[in-house]
């Protein structure tokens, strides 16, 4: 069973060699400092609890409290570098229980201690049991062995001459330990042996033996048996001489183990000293290890040039000697303020050899090296950043005046932008009300002269013809007038929108019917295809209807006589307010003047029109405005495009679904 291991550190030296050890020994180790534990790991189980004697007295108790059935390690470093053993003495009183690692001792010694903790050496209770082949041809003497080990608990196979351990190896299983008498009556037992050894090489041979010849023993020797006992065997020296080549194997087995496992940890090691090595030589920024005296113990190449000092230079000054007088007493003063602290950050002013003053970012990190207290710091030289943070200071100030003056310009902008909103709302509203009631007056009479024609009580030509013109006017002024209202329901979010399950094909072939008359008239066929495999859609079928009647209508109007006009279904996808979404796409495809590319987009906006189009051609530049708006409530989408061979196509795409509806 695996072991699981916890290590609490203050970047020790020595807990990474502990956790090293550890990982040889297939421990499963979480190593983590003092400041980054989280709660959740205080609430997992772990077989040992290692801590670092210098952490914090609080901490201790919550571990003690956390890991009651877990055995603990405190890590302390040589008892000469150790400032007071008060901190160690607390650590061990609350851990009464507790075993003491030091920096001086060996891994070999640490390892000893590991394993009286942890018992990582293999437990005989565990142990593997050999599987042993007994070859004998004398029956009697056979079965008494047989009845010997299988007392014993081990797996036992039996065989009497050389011909059955030839027939029935093939198809055995492992053979660990061989067993067998070394004269019988067809073969030797070193013969057995080495048909043995052909099939499993690593297996080991204890012959029986009554005649002890020397140049016979000399010859076992040699082929490799492992033991020679003379008969009778007894039951308590056979098994001991079982014992002892078992554990000699499972030694074997577990050197070489642990030899591959040595070489890989060592090729990692050697791996990441090496890069180590190049990242802290080549690094742009420096790295300094300073004593809490201030000595400067180490320093990279960055670090030197940084300075202008080399290597030994550094070793003769002090870490105040490099930074100015304030400097000095900020980072007094930082320190003073938490001495407990273990990470730091602070900006300084370092002064080089050749006396010019460098501003310098540094960032500290308490470790112990070597069983000492130092920090290691890394050094970047802030020269630039601080001069374009003295000019951002200076652009603040401008910046802010400029903020403040184009800031009233919006609101000034942004006010003026609602009133005209407001004015045009409130016109659009004002004149379709004003022109709305004398239009119904209008029709009104002229459906009352043209009654009177027909009674024949007046001419009927020149009346006839003067009040159809009445009439035709009248129709297409209220349709002006419904659009400015659609429009301006739209504008102030009260336009009607009743979505329901309906059916995009049969809004098509409606709106077909409705225009089929003027479609005859100027001799234009329109096709239907669909290709949608959604028969029912999430819309507002009236909307939908009036959609289709604006497209198809313009459609009619700038196609030529005698044209075709296609319309089709088919699926696609459009982006909502969700994400991308299924949808159904309708297409008009005309063989009218087309839209120049410039005005594909601008033909949506309220009151424009195609340059192409406007002239003679009718309509007032509101349909498709609309039908943008009618298409927005379903949150799909509409655009134009040309043809390659003339006219225009305009998509509609609407979500099959609807759209905000949760999943």
């Amino acid at each position: 069973m695996i072991k699981k291991v916890l290590i609490i550190e203050n970047s020790s030296t020595l807990a990474m060699r502990v956790k090293l050890l550890l990982e040889l020994q297939n421990c499963e180790v979480t190593l983590v400092n003092e400041v980054d534990l989280q709660d959740d790991e205080l609430e997992n189980y772990f077989d040992l609890v290692v801590l670092e004697y210098s952490i914090s007295f609080v901490l201790v108790e919550q571990v003690k409290q956390a890991f009651p059935f877990s055995a603990f390690i405190i890590l302390a470093p040589s008892p000469d570098a150790m400032s007071s053993s008060k901190p160690l003495l607390a650590v061990q009183m609350v851990l009464s229980n507790s075993s003491t690692i030091y920096a001086f001792f060996s891994n070999k010694d640490i390892l000893a201690q590991l394993d009286t903790v942890l018992e990582l050496s293999v437990n005989g209770d565990n142990l593997p049991l050999p599987k042993i082949l007994l070859v004998d041809d004398n029956a009697e003497r056979l079965d008494e062995l047989k009845n010997i080990l299988t007392g014993a608990n081990l797996q036992v196979t039996v065989m009497t001459s050389l011909q059955q351990v030839k027939d029935k190896i093939v198809h055995h299983g492992t053979v660990d330990i061989l067993v067998s008498d070394f004269h019988m009556d067809s073969c030797t037992g070193i013969d057995v042996f080495r048909e043995i050894k052909h099939h499993f090489k690593d297996c080991q041979c204890i012959l029986l033996t009554s005649r002890q010849h020397h140049n016979v023993l000399i010859d076992v020797i040699r082929l490799g048996v492992s033991e020679v006992l003379e008969k009778p065997v007894y039951e308590h020296i056979l098994l001991q001489s079982i014992h002892k080549l078992w554990q000699t194997e499972l030694l074997i087995h577990s050197n070489q183990e642990l030899v591959v496992r040595l070489q890989e940890t060592l090729d990692v090691l050697v791996e990441r000293d090496i890069l180590l090595r190049v990242l802290y030589n080549s690094t742009a920024d420096g790295v300094m290890v300073v004593d809490e005296g201030g000595e400067v113990l180490e320093t990279n190449h960055a670090c030197d040039l940084l300075f202008g000092y080399d290597k030994e230079e550094f070793k003769q000054v002090r870490f105040n000697q490099i930074l100015n007088k304030k400097s000095n007493e900020r980072l007094d003063a930082l320190l003073k303020a938490d001495s407990k602290e273990q990470k730091f950050s602070v900006e300084v002013e370092g002064i080089s050899k050749s006396g010019l003053t460098v501003p310098v970012s540094i960032s500290f990190s308490k470790i112990n090296y070597h069983g000492r207290k130092v920090y290691a710091g890394i050094l970047r030289n802030i020269s630039q950043f601080v001069n374009q943070r003295d000019q951002l200071e200076q652009q603040k100030v401008l910046l802010e005046a400029k903020v403040n003056q184009r800031t009233k310009a919006l609101e000034d902008a942004k006010n003026v932008a609602e009133q005209a909103n407001s004015s045009k709302s409130e016109f659009l509203a004002n004149m379709s009300h004003e022109l709305r009631t004398p239009m119904h007056s209008i029709l009104s009479f002229a459906r009352f002269g043209v009654d009177m024609l027909n009674s024949g009580k007046i001419k009927t030509e020149k009346l006839t013809k003067y009040y159809s013109r009445i009439i035709t006017s009248g129709n297409q002024l209220l349709k002006l007038l419904n659009n400015l209202l659609d429009l301006s329901k739209l504008d102030a979010g009260k336009f009607p929108f009743i979505p329901m399950k309906g059916s995009i094909a049969d809004s098509v072939n409606q709106v077909m019917g409705e225009v089929s008359g003027l479609a005859s008239e100027k001799g234009i066929d329109i096709r239907f295809k669909s290709q949608s495999r959604h028969t029912l859609v999430w819309c507002d079928v009236e909307l939908m209807q009036q959609i289709i009647r604006n497209l198809l209508g313009n459609a009619l109007r700038f196609s030529p006589e005698q044209g075709v006009i296609l319309i089709t279904l088919c699926d696609s996808q459009v982006n909502t307010k969700k994400g991308v979404a299924d949808a159904v796409q309708l297409m008009v495809i005309d063989e009218g003047v087309g839209v120049p590319e410039s005005e594909l987009e601008q033909i949506f906006n309220q009151f424009a029109q195609s340059s192409k189009t406007n002239k003679g051609a009718g309509g007032t530049g509101l349909g498709l405005a609309i039908c943008k708006d009618l298409v927005g409530l379903h949150q799909g989408k509409i655009f134009a495009t040309n043809n390659p061979k003339g006219g225009a196509t305009f998509t509609v795409k609407i979500p099959v679904a609807n759209p905000d509806a949760t999943d």
